[in-house]
């Protein structure tokens, strides 16, 4: 079996590009398989290469820049690899490369290839592309799962695996005298990180000088939220992007989740498997993952003041933490184990080559 994935850049600060890393090196694990990546760049290129994963490169794969021409040069791109390569199915990663992948199929390559289009989330349905383009769907959530039943008639082309990650074998974690919480990845509009600052400087003196709070990463936003901190005077450390988040978890306490909308998130899956408490936003599927006052606490979405009651209680009890995250690890241990994905990805592939 010859697979290969398609997906526009591969970037440490990227839950897409984290998942397809546990995916490929569980797949890799399979004989009789071989697989190849066409991305459009990124700055995780290099850890997908020292894992043994083949990475190529092509720039026309990034959908924040394409164009017509953009879009048939990488038409073939594709089809040129497949054809090198006797691919036997082509698995994209988002809406425009699942949009290459079934016209490079009608124009360019057999009908015996076979498309598969994994959803990571629900995203709207602006621009002229199809955003469901293949011969089978994997969603990576329940609550996506529901979205693609009301746009897909065949049930059946509709699969429902979790991510994955490699907890490691049960370990003792060590926490902090004063708990380290951290809000981490893209700082953009969609994950609301403003929330997190002002539900800190909601909290009374006397609460916060017992905890340190720290934002990881970089975007567009960065600029605006230092400035909010300032304002507010939470105090917050900004520590830049981090490139191995799950690393720098081991010395955190707990991670707090502020997005409104997400699929299945890989930050809060890190947290579990490094026995980081979660404190999430009530996204769409959130109940799907965590446990809300078992395995981690969930807050309204956008609610500041609740997800500031959150973090006092926390401070106040921090046997929270100990009792939650080792609920949450021995739950993702088993739901969202990383072979479990793969295996699961492996069965559909083989299913769809015998139709």
């Amino acid at each position: 079996m010859n697979l290969l994935f398609l997906t526009d850049e591969l970037n440490y600060a990227d839950g897409v590009s984290t998942q397809l890393f546990y995916l490929l090196s569980g797949l890799k694990k399979k004989k009789n398989l071989k697989i190849s990546l066409i991305c459009s760049g990124g700055d995780a290129g290099e850890k997908f290469l020292a894992a043994g994963i083949d990475v190529l490169t092509d720039e026309n794969l990034n959908h924040r820049s394409r164009s017509i021409k953009g879009f048939l040069s990488a038409l073939r791109s594709v089809a040129g690899h497949c054809k090198a390569n006797s691919v036997n199915i082509i698995h994209s990663h988002n809406h425009y490369a699942a949009n290459i992948a079934s016209t490079s199929l009608k124009i360019r390559l057999s009908g015996n290839i076979r498309t598969v289009q994994t959803v990571h989330g629900i995203i709207p349905e602006t621009g002229k592309l199809d955003h469901l383009s293949a011969s089978a769907y994997i969603s990576v959530n329940d609550h996506v799962y529901k979205y693609l039943k009301d746009k897909i008639r065949d049930e059946k082309k509709i699969n429902l695996i979790y991510n994955g990650i490699d907890t490691g074998e049960n370990k003792d974690k060590k926490y902090n005298s004063r708990l380290k919480f951290i809000s981490a990845g893209r700082l953009d509009k969609g994950k609301r990180v403003e929330i997190f600052i002002k539900a800190v400087s909601m909290l009374p003196d006397s609460i916060r000088e017992k905890a340190d709070f720290m934002i990881a990463g970089d975007g567009e936003k960065y600029a605006a939220l230092k400035k909010l901190d300032e304002d507010l005077n939470t105090g917050i450390e900004f520590t830049g992007q981090i490139n191995d988040l799950r690393k720098f978890f081991k010395d955190c306490d707990v991670y707090v989740m502020t997005s409104g909308s997400e699929g299945l998130p890989m930050t809060i899956l890190e947290a579990a498997a490094e026995k980081v408490m979660v404190i999430s936003a009530a996204f769409d599927g959130i109940e799907n993952i965590i446990k809300d006052n078992s395995e981690g606490l969930i807050f309204p979405v956008d609610n500041a003041d609740e997800l500031s009651e959150k973090i006092r209680f926390t401070i106040e009890n921090p046997e929270t933490v100990i009792t939650l995250t080792g609920n949450f690890y021995r739950s993702a241990a088993v739901k969202f184990d990383s072979d479990l994905m793969a295996g699961k990805y492996y069965e559909l592939y083989k299913k769809l080559l015998i139709q």
